[in-house]
């Protein structure tokens, strides 16, 4: 048996959309975004951003706006997919909390976990008029989600300790780690190895001889 826990999901400001299912899109009230047009005489020109920068400029817009959609979409019900399913391959998913430099350079959250298997990513977007202000809302459904605020402890029962029991049964089982750079994939395993050392080492027999390989 085979389980795969993802790193901690990357969730900086500035994250790109990817495939997966749209849960709904805020189309917030058109907004001259902060520091968007320049005077030029009488007429307003256009000036050159880069995407997140501006995603930072409009911060408190953008931080309105999720905060609404937190309050009035968390409490919904979320129908599990077929990745909750029972199966030899599951992918479990971390969020990590922003870093304190994330903060000070005025990044903010853009991911939240429903339900314990959904992760949402918020896209803070700018129209091609850098007037108009919008989120997309994507959904991505994993066997489990934990949020900012599991410990090493949760995701160890949940992810390794399963595969710890399955492989003291004399079967095989890997825990496959993957994650953007700066993700929390070694500080995550560094937390299931060594519970899986004590786990191992709990349930043996003090008797029998051990190899390590």
């Amino acid at each position: 048996r085979s389980v795969f826990c993802s790193g901690w999901f990357w969730q900086r400001a500035f994250l790109t959309s990817r495939a997966g299912v749209t849960v709904t899109n805020s189309i917030m009230e058109p907004r001259t975004p902060t520091a968007a047009l320049q005077k030029d005489g009488d007429e307003a020109t256009r000036r050159m951003f880069d995407k997140r920068e501006l995603r930072r400029r409009n911060k408190t817009a953008y931080e309105e706006r999720l905060a609404l959609w937190r309050q009035t979409r968390m409490a919904e019900a979320v129908t599990p997919g077929p990745e909750a399913a029972s199966s030899r391959v599951r992918v479990y998913m971390r969020k990590r909390p922003l870093f304190e430099h994330e903060e000070q350079a005025e990044e903010y959250d853009v991911v939240t976990v429903r339900g314990g298997i959904q992760v949402v990513v918020h896209n803070c977007l700018t129209k091609a008029d850098l007037r108009t202000l919008y989120i997309s809302h994507m959904g991505f459904q994993f066997a489990q989600a934990f949020d900012e605020g599991a410990n090493d402890d949760d995701v160890y029962m949940q992810c390794a300790a399963p595969a710890v029991e399955h492989m003291l049964g004399g079967k095989v089982a890997t825990l496959f780690m993957f994650g953007q750079t700066g993700s929390g994939k070694t500080h995550t395993m560094q937390g299931l190895i060594a519970r899986a050392s004590s786990h191992l080492f709990a349930e043996g027999d003090a008797t029998s001889p051990c190899t390590l390989t």
